[in-house]
């Protein structure tokens, strides 16, 4: 097992504390800096693996490299990482590798986190393929919810087309009605004119020695016309 930073602080010290000569061996001044070394490797290894070291046009270029190198030409160590960058719609664009000295291990993709219990996806085995069901069913769920959100929307839609259309047939028949009421109502009261106009034209004629005519006034027109009306008959226009 490495020692951590502080195992080697602590040894550190203790070394500074020894003042009798001869008192530090050169297995522990050795075995400081060796163990030093090794923690420094080891973080420089793990601070490369953060970063991508090397990027690929194709899946076949880095499998077929193998003795990989990163932009400043130093062998890549195991647990670096590299990418993908393929021109158009390859599926392989933005995948990620991690370089496991030989051979390559697919971890993830730039574009995409894949969820699933497969190898290169986020949370592998069971706990990703609950992830994924639970993903699966929420899909279906939501979906299912869309789809009786279009069929509530359409019947809503539907059933106000039917109420507007029937408050129109409505007021149509209303209308309808309303016009042939007012039509109706002014039939009788032209008849109950004439009929007016009737009585007055009969209590005229019946007056003794009154002369008198009723024209239309086209035929009252054509007699004036003519000379033929009497100076002494009064005439009434009909309409």
């Amino acid at each position: 097992m490495e020692a951590t930073i502080y195992e080697l602080q602590a040894r550190a010290q203790a070394l500074r504390e020894k003042t009798q000569e001869g008192s530090i061996t050169p297995e522990e001044v050795g075995g400081l800096i060796a163990d030093t070394l090794a923690l420094l490797a080891d973080v420089e290894q793990t601070a490369g693996s953060l970063r991508v070291s090397k990027v690929y046009a194709s899946k076949a270029e880095m499998e077929a490299d193998t003795a990989p190198e990163d932009a400043h030409h130093q062998p890549l160590k195991a647990g670096q990482l590299v990418a993908i960058h393929a021109e158009g719609d390859s599926p392989d664009n933005g995948n990620i590798y991690v370089y496991l000295a030989p051979g390559w291990k697919l971890i993830g993709n730039l574009n995409r986190v894949a969820i699933g219990e497969d190898l290169g996806q986020a949370y592998p085995g069971t706990k990703g393929k609950r992830l994924a069901e639970d993903l699966n069913n929420e899909r279906i769920e939501r979906t299912d919810n869309d789809a009786a959100l279009q069929r509530a929307i359409a019947n809503e839609t539907d059933s106000r087309r039917q109420a507007l259309t029937e408050q129109a047939e409505v007021l149509r028949r209303e209308t309808n009605k309303a016009v042939a009421d007012e039509a109706t109502a002014r039939d009788r009261e032209l008849t109950s004119i004439r009929q007016s106009i009737r009585d007055m034209q009969g209590n005229i004629g019946s007056v003794e020695g009154f002369k008198h005519a009723f024209l239309t006034e086209e035929e009252y027109n054509r007699k004036q016309q003519a000379g033929e009306l009497d100076p002494d008959r009064c005439y009434f226009i009909e309409e």
